[in-house]
């Protein structure tokens, strides 16, 4: 499973961090909280394409719309 937006927010956070030093609780807990938003919003979008692509598998119509 590929999250490179996941991924992407992390080196991201990361260099700001290294880049500006400012290592303190109130920043470090806004960026963990876009990385928490992130990660949902990535395994959200991976687990609704696994459930259309095994609902499109089945003959009931009423399932796979």
């Amino acid at each position: 499973m590929s999250l490179a937006a996941v991924n992407d927010a992390i080196t991201t956070c990361k260099g700001h961090l290294e880049r500006t030093g400012n290592r303190n609780h109130e920043v470090e807990s806004y960026l963990t909280k876009y990385l928490v938003v992130v990660i949902y919003a990535e395994y959200e979008k991976k687990i609704k394409e696994i459930l259309s692509k095994r609902t499109d598998r089945l003959s009931d119509r009423h399932l796979s719309s």
